[in-house]
């Protein structure tokens, strides 16, 4: 499976490092390049890993050209950006993927997988803390938004509202009310500690993914047990799942309307 991957920054960088047997990123771009190249030339699929202000030409383009594509989160950072978007893409057949990387986690596939121990699901906090600020134009609630939405989304449904107030600096929290079961999350970029948390309450317990701990996934009852997962990455299960889904061998489970959904819902949280 041979892949291109435009966008050398950060996030580009990160892909670069991945090694997956049976995947090879054979062409790259960086975002102040001419990338109509690259996506028009017989690659197998293409990463899009630039500022999110490019996402959406990019995507356009890739759909274009019928061209598998992959685009970081946020999808294009408006709601109607996204919507106008999705609307071309549901007009062609092409696989596109949303690099959710949580849904990618291997920490949080096998909390997702141990929810039965803690019987009924009651509520999902979220806490994104402490990281670089984005200069190109994203907010902090482009930036950590989707993935306390996306998350809970996947683990509780569809809420019934959202709202948020500001913290200190630039941090916010928010708040999520479902049918029967509610959601947190505080997120920023300025706050004294860096946090990376999932916690799943349930009726019997709770189950903790500290991405900043040894004991990264643990099940709390009565008891404090340990729990296992694959030990991969977000990215390698992101590419396999990519290729499988180009192969048609899997369904994408993060795809451009969930991307211009979770778009919209930011949009519509009022600070």
């Amino acid at each position: 499976m041979r892949l291109g991957l435009i966008g050398l920054g950060k996030f580009g960088s990160n892909y670069l490092k991945i090694k997956v047997d049976g995947i090879e990123i054979t062409e790259t771009c960086s975002s102040t390049r001419d990338y109509h190249e690259l996506i028009d030339s017989d690659l197998d699929g293409v990463i899009i890993a630039t500022p999110t202000s490019l996402h959406y030409e990019m995507a356009e383009a890739a759909i274009a050209a019928h061209k598998p594509f992959i685009v970081e989160k946020p999808l294009t950072g408006h709601g109607s950006e996204s919507q106008k978007l999705l609307e071309i893409y549901n007009k062609n057949s092409v696989l596109a993927l949303i690099n959710f990387v949580y849904l990618f986690d291997p920490c949080f596939q096998a909390l997702q997988k141990n929810l039965n121990k803690v019987g009924k699901l009651q509520k999902v906090e979220f806490y994104g803390l402490q990281s670089p600020i984005r200069t190109d134009g994203t907010t902090v609630i482009q930036d950590w938004g989707p993935h306390p939405l996306y998350i809970m989304q996947s683990l509780m449904g569809k809420p019934n509202k959202i709202s948020a107030k500001k913290l200190d600096g630039d941090n916010i929290e928010l708040n999520l009310k479902f049918s029967n079961k509610e959601g947190k999350a505080i997120i920023g970029w300025t706050y004294p500690t860096r946090e990376r948390k999932i916690v799943a309450v349930g009726e019997r317990g709770k189950i903790v993914y500290d991405a900043t701990a040894n004991q990264k996934l643990i099940l709390e009852t009565n008891t404090t047990t340990p729990l296992e997962y694959e030990q991969t990455t977000s990215l390698a299960n992101l590419l396999l799942h990519f290729a499988a889904c180009i192969r048609g061998t899997k369904s994408p489970i993060a795809t451009l309307a969930m991307g211009a959904n979770i778009d919209q819902q930011i949009d519509s949280i009022q600070l």
